[in-house]
């Protein structure tokens, strides 16, 4: 039996950037970020049936896997040359679709797992490779590549992207620096719009509009100026600068907010942040905010308006697989 577990994450500078229609006119794009202590689980073992089986938010039975539904295990299992039946569990802390990374994380552990099967070794960066590039060159889809390192690598994670490569260059960042931002982010809150989102059809979107490439080149620049002159002294200063005026360049590319997103933000706001912005792609899934106030007291106001709010806690380790 082979289990896996790897973090959701949250961006927190630079969304956008990592995407290859943008890289492919700009040349470059950064990313910081970082993994967040809700997981995706997987457990695959061989199976006594006929008939493979999987359990996820479905059940499947397959014989061929070419005939399975869900498309990346499907697509995983396919690249990975493992015909034979296998039973395969998965299960998530977190909904699907709430901008945390959530296919990101689950692929990730999917192929450390099946990795483990097979007995190949890859380290964390190398399965997030894998995983990155399933999703983007073999199934086109129209999403970046920071995701999987967010997920897979743990802790908080700096990234620069380059056209025509998959894999990111990861930005040195101070010991001591780190720790800090860690403590610093592990003062936030994540917010539940309530709202699921499709960050497929939003990206598509988002590509189609020429004003996009404007909008996104700007947050690429205000995270890379801010990673770049990032110190302990400065820290909440430039991080509440730099994020909100990220947020509200973001949150004027088409489709990521609407009536009801921005009715919940300003409901959210009143209460008393230093900054707060949507997660993901947009249209829905998760606000992430410091509070201005303790993070208890926070999160009882929040509770008041009837939304659900969770401390934020950073996963210093990331990906983990264990055999038995």
């Amino acid at each position: 039996m082979y289990i896996s577990k790897c973090p959701h994450r949250f961006s927190i500078l630079g969304g956008g950037s990592d995407i290859n229609w943008f890289l492919q006119k700009e040349g470059w794009g950064c990313c910081l970020g970082a993994s967040l202590k809700k997981f995706n689980y997987v457990i695959l073992n061989k199976t006594v049936s006929d008939r493979g089986i999987i359990n996820y938010s479905n059940r499947e039975e397959y014989i061929s896997t070419s005939t399975i539904s869900h498309p990346l295990i499907r697509s995983a299992l396919i690249k990975s040359k493992l015909d034979q039946k296998l039973e395969i569990c998965s299960y998530s802390e977190v909904k699907a679709g709430k901008g945390l990374g959530g296919s990101s994380s689950f692929l990730c552990a999917f192929q450390a797992s099946i990795n483990s099967f097979k007995e190949t070794i890859q380290n964390k960066y190398q399965i997030a490779t894998e995983a990155a590039d399933l999703e983007i060159n073999d199934m086109n889809l129209p999403i970046g590549s920071q995701d999987h390192y967010l997920c897979a690598l743990g802790g908080i994670n700096a990234l620069r992207f380059e056209k025509n490569s998959l894999s990111p260059e990861i930005i040195s960042i101070d010991k001591t620096l780190e720790d800090a931002l860690i403590n610093y982010l592990n003062k936030t809150v994540l917010i539940d719009t309530t709202e699921v989102h499709n960050s497929m059809n939003i990206l598509s979107s988002q590509q189609k509009n020429i004003s996009s490439f404007s909008q996104i080149r700007e947050i690429r620049d205000i995270c890379h100026e801010t990673i770049k002159n990032l110190t302990i002294e400065n820290l909440d200063v430039n991080l509440t600068d730099a994020i909100n005026q990220s947020w509200e360049i973001k949150s004027s590319l088409k489709s990521t907010t609407n009536e009801e997103i921005d009715n919940i933000e300003k409901s959210i706001t009143d209460i008393g942040v230093k900054w707060c912005k949507l997660l993901g792609a947009g249209g829905g899934g998760y606000f992430l905010v410091m509070p201005k106030m303790e993070q208890n007291d926070f999160i009882k106001r929040i509770e008041d308006l009837k939304l659900k709010a969770f401390k934020v806690e950073v996963d210093i380790q990331g990906l983990k697989s264990q055999s038995f």
